[in-house]
């Protein structure tokens, strides 16, 4: 199918549509053709009947069910739905699909085809996050869900600052050192996460308390929610006061922050003194440094190490600095906040004696720490730091991806709230990144068109097919065709049932199984028998019990049906299909089909049990060698149509063959 347009009699392809099999997929496409065609063109409300496509088949709905489906199964595998408060689900996955206000969530839910609840429903949502303390039972989930991942008890923490479109300031919403460089109000975010970027605690401050004051509650909330002993906290060199690294340690936190590299030259003078700035790269120097002062003064244990790529990066900025430093000199460039320009008597200059410091220490980078060397060596120490940017890659990612900023409330619950969904959303998106190897991004990029359209075929009052003859009270009329147009099989758990019978899933598997639980095939193609299939299904179901019954009844079956055929016991047989002109036979005696023939009784003969395996247990008979179907009693073979049925009897060595002379006189009843 495909859009045209016609101008001045002569026809233009718009677009390509795709390909129909049936009256269902052409539905599909009519009514993809019509939104592409009518995007975002008004309906007069109406009371007119729906158009039906060919044959009568109508578009009854389309929802990204795919899509919705892996979202809520991963907020189930974390454990968020112990909260049991849909409205706020629905929250969280929509702003990981579209982030926006809560009233607007509303229409994202309606085009994701998700039944969505009134926006006073979400507000009322939203309170009971606050009254119930729902961040609590997150953050819990989170803890279990990063212990299960085997995260060790390392912690990374950093601040960041969110803004208001606001005039006036409030007792939460103040003016203070902005990272984004705005003079809004704002107010400042403190996010503490594992190792591997996934979030564990989130808390508010006023937008003028001082970035060093954040961490130590955060920590005390996040040790006593979770009763953690000992834990190590990484934090930018923001955090690092002397006062601060004081009550860290005066709590029992232990703790790694990020050095000023300006204190290098007094904690390696040593070292620059016998060897000057001439470093090996990777290398690791250890000193101590007293940081306060009076009775709080205390000695720290300080690691420097040297990378050869970080000299060649500092290089280049001070070569950058020194440049406009010089254009502040001659006054071709106004000053502003440059480094190594010196205001003297006559005017400014560049500080050469300051450029000559810089390029000594570059390539180096300092932390502090109060971890004995016993318990973490200096590389060791260097490693944990570096971590450290994927609490900036979580913070990217909340403020990009799921939009926690601008913020659309102002009283302090309803900023808590938001806060709340959004971290909600930042698990969600951070597991299902982790898993799949992709941005959540693409992830939702992916999956959001891949549409589920279920699809009512209406036949005409005169026409009678092979399903008329048998509705009525006691055999009601099948329920209306699902079409998934480029999605799978995706029941409501969200777990992925994949057909046992298609090669070109295996390619696919990995990366479809990162997204969600998938069931296949467990070892070759064809090769699985039934009752383990079944066993595996009703596994991943949660139907262990009813896969096994099903399967004693299916092993009564076969030996009522071979007790009551005993002239079969130690007949041959040939089964297989004929396909596109090709004959294929089952040919390998560990067939799970091999198997299942035999306990009817019947036997694989030794001319086709000999025939090499070409794939799947099966092979192509090419038809100069039909003739090996005479070594069988019996013949089953599966074709297309009445044309494929025909084209294969016509066959000389298929008509000639005993089976299919005596195929009216066969035994079974």
């Amino acid at each position: 199918m495909q859009i045209v347009e016609k101008r001045h009699g002569v026809r233009r392809i718009v677009a390509h549509v795709g390909s129909a099999h049936d009256d269902a997929e052409l539905a599909v496409l009519i009514a993809s053709a019509r939104d592409r065609i009518h995007a975002g063109q008004q309906a007069l409300d109406l009371d007119t009947p729906a158009a039906g496509g060919a044959a009568g088949a109508v578009v009854i709905g389309s929802a990204s069910e795919v899509l919705w489906n892996v979202l809520g199964d991963a907020y189930r595998r974390l454990g968020f739905d112990q909260l049991a408060d849909e409205a706020f689900r629905a929250l969280v996955l929509a702003r990981i699909v579209e982030p926006t206000s809560k009233s607007a969530a509303v229409g994202v839910l309606d085009e994701l085809g998700v039944v969505a609840p009134h926006r006073n429903t979400f507000t009322a949502a939203l309170r009971r996050c606050i009254d119930k303390d729902y961040r609590a039972a997150l953050a819990a989930a989170c803890a279990a869900a990063s212990r299960r991942a085997g995260a060790a008890s390392l912690v990374l923490y950093d601040v960041t600052t969110l803004h208001f479109e606001v005039e006036h300031e409030d007792t939460l919403r103040k003016v203070g050192m902005s990272k984004e460089r705005r003079v809004d109000p704002q107010i400042q975010v403190g996010l503490l996460v594992d190792p591997s970027g996934f979030p564990l605690e989130v808390r508010c401050f006023e937008g003028n308390k001082a970035e060093t004051t954040t961490l130590l509650p955060v920590l005390e909330e996040f040790r006593k929610r979770h009763d953690v002993k000992d834990m190590v906290v990484v934090a930018a060199a923001g955090m690092l006061s002397a006062s601060n690294l004081n009550a860290l340690e005066d709590n029992g936190f232990s703790f790694i922050v990020g050095s000023r590299i300006s204190k290098a030259p007094y904690d390696l003078a040593a070292h620059l003194e016998r060897r000057g700035n001439a470093f090996d790269d990777g290398q690791v120097l250890e000193s101590r440094r007293d940081m306060g002062t009076g009775k709080a003064k205390r000695s720290r244990r300080v690691v420097y190490q040297y990378r050869f790529a970080r000299h060649k990066h500092d290089d280049r900025a001070i070569n950058a600095m020194v440049d406009r430093a010089e254009k502040v000199a001659a006054g071709t460039r106004p000053l502003k906040k440059d480094r190594f320009v010196r205001i003297a008597s006559t005017g400014s200059e560049v500080d050469w004696g300051l450029v000559e410091r810089a390029r000594q220490l570059a390539g180096l980078k300092g932390y502090v720490t109060n971890l004995g060397e016993s318990t973490m060596d200096g590389l060791a120490v260097v490693t944990a730091y570096h971590d450290l940017w994927q609490v900036e890659a979580s913070f990217r990612m909340a403020k990009s991806d799921l939009r926690a900023r601008p913020v659309f409330h102002r009283e302090r619950d309803a900023i808590d709230a938001h806060l709340t969904v959004v971290f909600a959303a930042l698990a969600v998106s951070r597991h299902l990144q982790d898993a799949a190897g992709v941005t959540i991004k693409k992830v939702v990029k992916t999956l959001r068109p891949l549409r589920t359209v279920p699809c009512r075929c209406r036949r005409s009052p005169d026409h009678r097919g092979p399903a008329d003859h048998r509705t009525g009270p006691h055999h009601p009329r099948p329920a209306p065709r699902h079409h998934r147009a480029g999605a799978l099989n995706l029941c409501n758990s969200g777990l992925i049932l994949m057909t046992t019978a298609q090669p070109s899933f295996s390619a696919a598997y990995a990366e479809i199984s990162a997204i969600a639980p998938t069931v296949s095939y467990r070892t070759e193609l064809l090769q699985d028998p039934g009752e383990e299939l079944v066993r595996i299904i009703g596994h991943a179901l949660g139907r262990d019990d009813e896969a096994q019954q099903l399967i004693d009844r299916s092993s009564a079956t076969l030996a009522e049906f071979r007790t009551r055929q005993p002239e079969l016991d130690g007949a041959r047989y040939a089964f297989g299909q004929y396909v596109q002109g090709g004959t294929y036979l089952v040919v390998s005696p560990g067939s799970p089909v091999t198997a299942l023939f035999g306990d009817i009784g019947l036997e694989l003969p030794a001319p086709i049990a000999g025939l090499p395996v070409q794939q799947a247990a099966t092979t192509q008979v090419a038809a100069e060698n039909l003739g090996v179907l005479d070594s069988a009693d019996i013949v089953f073979l599966g074709v297309g149509a009445d044309s494929d049925r025909t084209a294969f009897l016509s066959q000389p060595l298929v008509a000639a063959s005993a089976p299919v002379a005596r195929r009216s006189s066969c035994p079974c009843r």
